[in-house]
């Protein structure tokens, strides 16, 4: 039908298409290698409407060398003959890209990245949201963000495509982006019926750009997909796909009908846990409801700036003071992947700075998934190389525990002096003990001699008590070496339970443990690695399944009524291929829908009815070289851990000996202190005195 069309360009140029390269529901792109070889033609199924054709003569006019570099733009329109109408246009030809969740889903970029790492992961967003940035700085709008229209290199560079869909802005004319992918949506666009009227915004498309860079950084997950922690979701059956006017019909038009109502009792819709602000991660998703999948990346894998970002982007700070800018995202992002260090074990392995251990390394360990594939550096050997791991093993097991720390003895002896007292001080308390015994002698002669007059003179005794004696001169030194006895003993209190608490450590028996667990876990990797070939022997026929099963993504099949929302869940709970659906991993889905499920799996059975088996092709070598580099990897990854291990315990030891000396030092100065305040106090005060002091102290 396209081959009888006759098609020229602006120039004149008469167009013949060639190979269609692509069909979508709009149009077909076509190669035209009598044109030029750079180019490519997409012309259109059906005649374009005047504003449509209008938009694509401003995309044309518009000289921006820099939007043509980061993208496939509309570089001349074609128009059909006789009519003079637009039917399509010419762009660059994009080659050598791959769709960029080829890149973000793990499945995927096994298959088409297989030497990328978490380096490149961010590399590719902080490129994408370089190209946002551009953009927005030329003052168009993405507005149809989606998974489709980006396409990145192996170098990390992406470019966009589909460009015919933006809103554009030519002079005071805006062209609206008429189309949506409702998880790439922001909230408040989510209800939205028709998107002909509406103006979108770069902090719209700020939106859909967090989501891509989420995808990139956390494994294919969707930032709104977790699992619901509520009673209804309040789903009516509609995903949204089929209600939605304003979203993207063709190939992007997977609706999903309201027949299953009763299925989805708690579910929680990707765009209706948007249109709630429903972020199944960071500290708050609790709050939101939301748990995030199993297997889930923590929000925690990022630098904090970065979680930061990721906050603002998907809670109610974004709609109500605006998301990270695109320009926001680069910088952050070149820091971000400043700070990664490598693994010691697998030099694939990038992680954050902020983070003390390697998680992918314990991600592998603990579950058995593999996010990238192992490349282990060859001729990098750690520390201590020459000894071999059973020699690391004997040094480990030859150091000893810390000694048993004895109880403190409180009441050592230590060689005290009670301060001195000043001679006039001891002569005016002379003065003051000789005037009290005097007056106690006269108030008894007078009480003997007149003892009618006894309440006079106990009065006037009160009297010279009270204002004709001296005033005891201990009283202020006995209140300042009472003070300094109080701090004596808590400063000894305080020593003393630090030196308890070094008594009780426990710190050198885990670790002890900790490395006891890795040696056997060590020792039981021949046997272990023996079992799986022989495992991999008897499962041929499983393998070859699997395999063949893991060639047909979810996210590009027509399966019942599963429309994209439905499928971006399915990606965040890990189910991206034939070979992951199965009726255990669609149970952990709460409120997926019986009907959805019974579609999967009856889209997975009618593939393996399809399946032929071929017994002569045995073991595939590649699977027999996985299993040997996954084996190879937890090996070192053991003996780097005993290897560290060792010099961890070392260093453990001489520490806590030398904080235990430091301690007892203190402690014992702390002793001698309290014993000095003890004698101070009772050189002016009296034992008796000091005894009561100390009895009161203790309660």
């Amino acid at each position: 039908m396209s081959i009888a069309r006759q098609l020229i360009d602006e120039s004149g140029t008469t167009i013949v298409l060639g190979a269609r390269l692509g069909s979508g529901g709009e149009g077909s792109v076509f190669d035209i290698p009598d044109v030029d070889d750079g180019l490519v033609a997409k012309i259109y199924h059906e005649a374009l409407p005047a504003h449509k054709q209008a938009k694509l003569q401003a995309m044309t006019s518009l000289e921006a060398s820099y939007l043509h570099t980061i993208s496939a733009w509309p570089l001349r329109t074609v128009r059909e003959l006789p009519s003079g109408e637009v039917a399509g246009f010419l762009m660059p030809k994009i080659t050598g890209c791959q769709p960029i969740h080829h890149l973000y889903s793990p499945s995927q970029r096994k298959q088409y990245f297989p030497k990328a790492d978490y380096a490149f992961l961010i590399s590719a967003a902080r490129n994408v949201a370089a190209a946002f940035d551009s953009i927005h700085a030329h003052g168009h709008v993405v507005g149809d963000v989606n998974q489709g229209n980006l396409v990145v290199r192996a170098d990390s560079m992406v470019r966009f495509i589909d460009c015919d869909s933006f809103q554009i802005t030519v002079g005071r004319t805006r062209f609206a982006c008429e189309v949506g992918v409702q998880h790439f949506t922001p909230p408040e666009l989510q209800n939205i019926k028709s998107f002909h009227a509406v103006a979108r915004t770069p902090n719209h498309d700020n939106f859909g750009l967090a989501v891509l860079v989420f995808h990139l950084l956390f494994m294919g997950r969707h930032p709104y997909a977790g699992i619901y922690l509520g009673g209804n979701g309040g789903n009516d059956g509609n995903e949204g796909d089929a209600g939605n006017a304003g979203n993207r019909s063709g190939d992007d038009a997977d609706s999903e009908s309201g027949d299953n109502k009763s299925d989805e009792t708690g579910d929680m819709p990707i765009e209706k846990a948007i249109a709630e602000l429903r972020f199944s991660y960071g500290a708050g998703s609790a709050a939101r409801e939301m748990e995030t999948p199993p297997n889930a990346l923590p929000l925690s894998l990022v630098s904090p700036e970065i979680a930061q970002l990721f906050e603002r982007a998907f809670t109610e700070v974004g709609t109500q003071t605006g998301r990270p800018s695109a320009a926001q995202w680069v910088a952050a992002l070149d820091i971000f992947r400043r700070q990664l260090r490598t693994c010691g074990v697998d030099h694939v392995h990038k992680f954050p700075a902020h983070l003390s251990t390697c998680p992918w390394c314990e991600i592998e360990g603990r579950s058995g998934m593999q996010f990238f594939l192992p490349m282990l550096s060859p001729g990098v050997l750690p520390a201590d190389a020459s000894a071999t791991t059973e020699q690391i093993w004997q040094r480990i097991r030859q150091i000893t525990p810390p000694p048993r720390l004895p109880d403190y003895d409180a009441a050592s002896n230590f060689d005290t002096t009670a301060a001195t007292v000043p001679r006039e001080l001891r002569l005016k308390a002379w003065i003051y003990r000789g005037s009290l015994l005097a007056s106690l002698l006269g108030l008894g002669a007078a009480l003997a001699l007149w003892p009618d007059l006894a309440p006079l003179w106990i009065l006037t005794a009160v009297a010279l008590v009270g204002f004709g004696l001296p005033h005891d001169p201990y009283t202020e030194i006995r209140a300042l070496r009472a003070q300094a006895l109080r701090a004596a003993l808590k400063n000894f209190s305080i020593v003393a339970t630090r030196y308890r608490q070094l008594a009780e450590v426990h710190a050198f028996a885990d670790k002890v443990q900790q490395l006891t667990r890795a040696k056997t876990a060590y020792d039981r990797l021949p046997r272990l690695e023996q079992l799986e070939r022989m495992k991999l022997r008897g499962s041929v026929r499983d393998t070859q399944l699997a395999k063949y099963l893991a060639g047909f993504l979810v996210a590009d099949a027509k399966i019942g009524l599963l429309g994209p929302g439905r499928k971006a869940t399915l990606a965040s709970f890990g189910i991206e291929t034939a070979a992951d659906v199965s009726a255990l991993a669609l149970a952990r889905i709460r409120g997926f829908g019986e009907t959805h499920k019974a579609d999967l799996l009856s889209w997975r059975r009618g593939l393996e009815s399809k399946f032929l088996f071929n017994a002569a092709r045995g073991v595939d070598p590649q699977d027999e070289a996985a299993l040997v580099a996954r084996f190879v990897a937890q090996k070192s990854r053991l003996d780097t851990s005993l290897r560290e291990g060792l010099s961890e315990l070392q260093k453990l030891r001489a520490d806590l000996l030398r904080m235990r000396h430091a301690t007892r030092a203190l402690l014992d100065s702390a002793a001698r202190d309290l014993s000095q305040a003890q004698a101070d106090y009772a050189g002016i005060a009296g034992r008796w005195a000091l005894r009561r002091f100390m009895r009161r102290a203790e309660r």
